[in-house]
């Protein structure tokens, strides 16, 4: 919702992988696009997702179409048989990993123009807790604990406790590169007080592009916790978990690098060796 307590226009709307992915419970959208609607309603919807069955992305598809009744409960939720009605006001979106058949589903309420989210499963913390263990490595504690918390406060709609979380991350990361910048090209002067999108800027040689050219959007970042309120924190939650996601996992391509360079070292001063000892 807007800082009006009015929700979101459909300007604002979020994609529907978005909407399911990345949106926490109860948010709410204001939606006179009648298009988004019929494709979230009976639409073939279909998008990349990490399965926690699979412990792996995969593709997941819109399964409503090659079965007849929707179940009658998921969860403690009554759903009605899907007809295909716009003003049907319970939405279930059944999809399937196309790798091994696990569902995910995702419940929505339309009423008076207003989609709000009411129900998930696998939850966000469920979804976030299996795919963010390969970064434990290099994400060390706290502030591996803090993105599992982060994405757990998140998904039960609490805002502001959930980007603190997020902004201590994406700090420790901004700092972590910096100390590698200095490694490289020496120190910067006055990092320390320059802005987050100035910092980014200042470090564009050591961080993802994607990240880069949007460094305008991490300004958020600079505000003061007593300036932030919870609808513009869960706005800005899943770009900033995005930004840390994307850090992270060029960093674990970094660290695999380097893991694989030194075991090839390894091997060939084996294989020298061995070559030295039969002569």
């Amino acid at each position: 919702m807007s800082d009006s307590g009015k929700p979101e226009g459909s300007h604002n709307l979020p994609t529907i992988e978005s909407l399911c992915l990345n949106e926490p419970l109860y948010s709410e959208f204001l939606v006179k696009d009648r298009e988004y609607m019929r494709t979230l309603k009976s639409g073939d919807v279909q998008f990349d997702a990490y399965c926690v069955g699979c412990n792996k992305e995969s593709i997941f598809i819109d399964t409503r179409e090659h079965h007849d009744p929707i179940p009658a409960m998921v969860g403690d939720y009554s759903v009605p048989q899907y007809r295909g009605d716009l003003d049907d006001d319970l939405i279930l979106l059944e999809m399937k990993c196309t790798r091994r058949g696990h569902q995910s589903f995702y419940i929505f309420l339309y009423e008076n123009s207003v989609l709000k989210k009411i129900g998930q499963y696998p939850s966000l913390e469920d979804v976030a807790g299996a795919d963010i263990k390969k970064y434990r490595k290099i994400l060390y504690d706290p502030y591996f604990a803090e993105l599992h918390r982060a994405t757990g406060l998140a998904s039960h709609g609490i805002g502001i406790g959930a980007f603190v979380y997020l902004r201590r991350i994406f700090e420790r990361l901004i700092q972590d590169h910096y100390q590698l910048h200095v490694g490289q090209h020496g120190e910067i002067d006055d990092f320390q007080t320059l802005r987050m999108d100035e910092k980014i800027s200042a470090l564009q040689e050591n961080l993802p592009s994607a990240l880069v050219a949007n460094k305008a959007t991490y300004g958020i970042l600079s505000t003061g916790v007593h300036e932030l309120d919870e609808n513009t924190c869960k706005r800005y939650f899943p770009v900033v978990r995005a930004a840390i996601i994307l850090m992270l996992e060029e960093d674990l391509k970094v660290r695999a690098a380097k893991d694989a360079e030194s075991v090839l070292k390894e091997e060939i001063a084996q294989i020298t060796g061995e070559i030295k000892s039969s002569k």
